[in-house]
């Protein structure tokens, strides 16, 4: 189902249409989680308490792996080049 995204004061959002609430059982209020899959670029909405099998890869990991990147960004460039 394709949507649009639409602004709403300074964020976005995308509206959950009916019927995929219902699949869900979603309602009005409850609260959810939102991530980012940056690999796949998608993002994730999931009911809070629920825990995704999407993907094994967490946000701690992201983080460590743009340090680990930034400390060895010159290494990493002078491997790539050979």
């Amino acid at each position: 189902m394709e949507q649009r995204v639409i602004k709403i004061g300074n964020s976005v959002g995308v509206i959950i249409p009916q019927p995929l609430r219902r699949q869900i059982r979603l309602r009005p209020g409850e609260k959810v989680i939102v991530e980012a899959d940056v690999v796949a670029r998608e993002i994730v909405v999931r009911r809070k308490g629920t825990i995704s099998k999407r993907s094994s890869v967490t946000p701690e990991f992201y983080k460590w792996l743009e340090k680990f990147n930034q400390r060895y960004a010159g290494a990493l460039r002078e491997l790539a080049d050979r």
